[in-house]
């Protein structure tokens, strides 16, 4: 199991409490720490969607030129990390975006 976010996060703070709470053994990956690839991306974008992935609440989108908004792309993501919604899980194959405790009771 990988846990990708940014520590601060407080959706990975929550996950990361949910996940130590039921004795799950993970990896976590810090987006401020290690690169985000393309590969990467493109793994995620077998399970879910770009519009799921994308995080256009974030300050960082906010502060994005009109044209790079209009057609954002992986490459723009692995620029901007924070544009990545948080936290990304990779569990047996299957990717999920964002924190929701249903979703996380499910895995423990």
């Amino acid at each position: 199991m990988i846990l990708y976010g940014i520590k601060n996060c407080d959706s990975v703070k929550k996950a990361r409490k949910h996940l130590d709470g039921y004795h799950k053994q993970y990896a976590f990956y810090d987006f401020k720490n290690h690169q985000v690839t393309k590969e990467m991306i493109a793994d995620w974008l077998q399970d879910v969607t770009f519009d799921q992935l994308l995080n256009k609440r974030s300050t960082t989108w906010k502060n994005l030129s009109e044209s790079e908004k209009a057609e954002p792309t992986v490459e723009l993501l692995c620029k901007y990390p924070t544009l990545i919604k948080r936290p990304v899980l990779e569990n047996h194959g299957k990717v999920y975006v964002g924190y929701k405790s249903e979703t996380y009771d499910k895995l423990a």
